[in-house]
């Protein structure tokens, strides 16, 4: 055979035996397919998990670039936690303990209750529960129910503060905390002059509802317990009653307190609320409304001459129909309008002239 032949022979074999090999073995392929992953992900428990990285010089440039453009949120909430310690965890690797106001229009927020509830899957009241576990522990009862009763009034968060708020009471029932320990934990029995106006009030009263008490009737007992007389408990009503958002509450308050009236006259209550003190500013007390109610769930129809009947024996007649006269601006104007009228009947009853009605009124002195 010429020399030709065996070289074109040999060049055929050669090329023959290199289309046969693989493009890249088996062990590199492995290696190469590894590169994708990211350096770090969290496992289950919430731990970092070093990944094996290809040591080809191509291979790892490409991983840093890959890298780069994986969003931090997204490479810390890779797995979704599925307990209170994992979701905990996660709070903390997002770093939502450093935020202080505005805490549920975060984005890391936003992204830290969908990874939990993915975590839960379909128990979502299982997730809202753990989350408002790890809040209560980072920030406390009090900061929890302030930061949801003021998230409800804004549109784009009163959905996840009512989930949040519902949540918190939940924990409360599961752990079975005394509505002592809840009014506590909230910090309702730091400033009890003002507890009527504090809207964490609420919260509270929701809580003891849920576990059939009453909490109209223990709210009333703490507040005897700090001293107040009944009259300063019904100036504390007064005002709350006139502000919407406080204002259910302390009727339902004041009824319990009717209640612990049981047996006192209309006259009994006027001067236990301390009404009786001869001010010109009768009509714009607000306890004075109180006893109004009171009356007229006491004495019916027939309410407005019994108020008449227990004013006229701490006033004079003149003195009376000026004080009368002069509510018709101030809070009681309707009620004083009323016994205006029943004055006026009265008056006619007991046939009162025009001149004896001018020297009562003392106009004759002017």
């Amino acid at each position: 055979m010429s020399l030709g032949r065996v070289t074109l022979v040999a060049i055929v074999i050669l090329s023959t035996l290199v289309n046969a090999l693989p493009a890249v073995m088996p062990s590199e392929r492995d290696s190469a397919s590894s590169s994708i992953t990211p350096q770090r992900a969290l496992d289950l428990n919430g731990q970092t998990t070093r990944h094996l990285r290809a040591r080809r010089q191509t291979t790892d440039g490409e991983d840093r670039a890959f890298d780069a453009k994986i969003p931090l949120i997204s490479k810390l909430t890779s797995k979704n936690p599925s307990s209170e310690e994992e979701v905990l965890q996660l709070f903390n690797k997002l770093k939502l303990f450093n935020q202080k106001t505005n805490l549920l229009e975060t984005p890391q927020f936003q992204k830290w209750t969908t990874t939990v509830s993915k975590g839960y899957k379909t128990n979502s009241e299982a997730a809202d529960m753990a989350i408002a576990s790890t809040l209560s522990m980072q920030h406390g009862d009090d900061v929890l129910a302030k930061m949801t009763t003021e998230a409800k009034q804004l549109s784009s968060t009163k959905d996840v503060a009512a989930r949040l708020e519902e949540a918190q009471i939940n924990n409360w029932l599961a752990r079975k905390q005394p509505a002592g320990q809840v009014f506590g934990a909230l910090k309702l029995d730091e400033e009890m002059h003002s507890i009527m106006r504090n809207l964490l009030l609420s919260t509270w009263v929701t809580y003891v509802e849920r576990t059939e008490g009453n909490p109209y009737k223990l709210l009333l007992e703490k507040m005897k317990a700090q001293k107040f007389g009944d009259d300063t408990i019904v100036t504390m009503l007064g005002s709350a009653k006139q502000n919407p958002a406080t204002s259910p509450i302390a009727e339902k308050v004041e009824n319990v307190l009717f209640d612990s009236w049981k047996g006192q006259s209309a006259d009994d209550v006027f001067k236990l609320l301390k009404l009786d003190g001869r001010g010109t500013h009768l009509f714009n007390q607000p306890k004075l409304n109180t006893w109004v109610s009171y009356v007229t769930k006491l004495e019916g129809k027939h309410a407005d001459e019994e108020m008449y009947k227990i004013l006229r024996a701490s006033y004079d007649d003149g003195e009376l129909a000026l004080l009368l006269a002069g509510a018709k601006n101030q809070l009681m104007s309707k009620v004083a309008a009323r016994l205006e009228g029943v004055q006026q009947k009265i008056w006619l009853s007991e046939r009162k002239t025009a001149k004896t009605s001018f020297t009562t009124l003392k106009l004759n002195t002017k």
